[in-house]
């Protein structure tokens, strides 16, 4: 690696360091995954589909 290389990747390096600072991943990608998360929590199935659907019979009151 030439000089100029090798300072493009140190300041890589510490950039890389900077953004990862608190964790394997950033505050964005966190917060992203938080708010998906919150999504896919308050979304509701039915009652035919489940872990319990196929012990209830269908078509019965």
């Amino acid at each position: 690696m030439t000089t100029e290389q090798e300072i493009s990747y140190e300041q890589f390096l510490a950039l890389e360091r900077k953004k990862y600072s608190d964790g394997p991943v950033t505050k964005e990608e966190r917060a992203a995954f938080e708010k998906e998360l919150r999504l896919l929590r308050s979304f509701r199935l039915s009652e035919h589909v489940g872990p319990n659907a196929i012990h209830k019979e269908e078509g019965t009151p």
